[in-house]
């Protein structure tokens, strides 16, 4: 996934967060001990290198580490950067709201920050809004795996996704897509009449239709996820050099 010269200032200040929060994530806390403080510090600054180096799985692994340990407004805010890099847009949301609750009265950067990072990932999010045509008379939506409303948009991550319409819990018309950031997606789907179809024969094409449908997002998927492995370390590395001309210039 290349990125956009619009995102670089705020990837750069992202970065720049690793550092400004990293003493306040870990310096209040009469739960652990000392050499348990140092040790979590420790991490962070691993945690920290991985994440300069693009390895955002392992740098979520590490924050994840931390956060069971000691959950704090700071390490949270971390863990929604990782999810964010790793195109996990909606854990991400879900992620800086909840640093930016839990930092009220006690943390302005890390409300500033998540607040700020939230509103341009809810503004990044795909959506999929899904029509049906024909004769929708009894039938349920399904989004991956989520219930949805016809015509009503769903956040969804970037990547593929499908759409499932079933009627008696019955597939009876299927798409797979991608979504793209940005962009909302309009789907229609062909609903035909219960009655005057042979029943079986209807449902086997259906289910033909879904499994086919799924097999194509599956495989899509996986060669997303290798892609952005591949460019992972490279973005990672860009954003350091980055964030280092911003630290040198303060």
């Amino acid at each position: 996934m290349t990125i956009s010269p619009r995102f670089a200032g705020a990837l750069a200040a992202g970065m720049l967060v690793f550092t400004w929060f990293m003493p306040a994530a870990l310096a209040d806390g009469s739960a652990v001990t000392g050499r348990d403080t140092l040790a979590l510090r420790l991490k962070f600054a691993e945690a920290r290198g991985l994440a300069s180096a693009g390895r955002w799985a392992d740098a979520l692994e590490r924050f994840e580490e931390i956060g069971r340990a000691r959950s704090t407004p700071q390490v949270t805010f971390h863990l929604a950067m990782c999810n964010e890099q790793l195109g996990r847009l909606q854990e991400a949301a879900r992620l800086y709201r909840k640093a930016w609750e839990a930092a009220q009265g006690s943390d302005e950067g890390v409300m500033s920050e998540a607040l700020s990072r939230l509103r341009a990932l809810e503004a990044r999010m795909p959506r999929i809004v899904v029509h049906l045509e024909g004769a929708p008379e009894g039938v349920t939506l399904r989004v991956d795996e989520a219930r949805v409303s016809a015509t009503e948009p769903v956040r969804v991550d970037p990547g593929p996704h499908l759409v499932v319409a079933l009627r008696d819990g019955a597939p009876v018309a299927a798409m797979a897509l991608s979504a793209l950031e940005w962009q909302t997606r309009q789907v229609r789907l062909r609903i035909y009449p219960a009655e005057g179809r042979p029943q079986t024969a209807g449902q086997g094409d259906a289910t033909a239709r879904v499994q086919g449908a799924a097999g194509h997002a599956q495989a899509t998927a996986r060669t997303q996820q290798e892609a952005r492995e591949e460019q992972g370390p490279r973005r990672g590395r860009a954003q350091s050099q980055v964030a280092g001309a911003r630290v040198s210039a303060r």
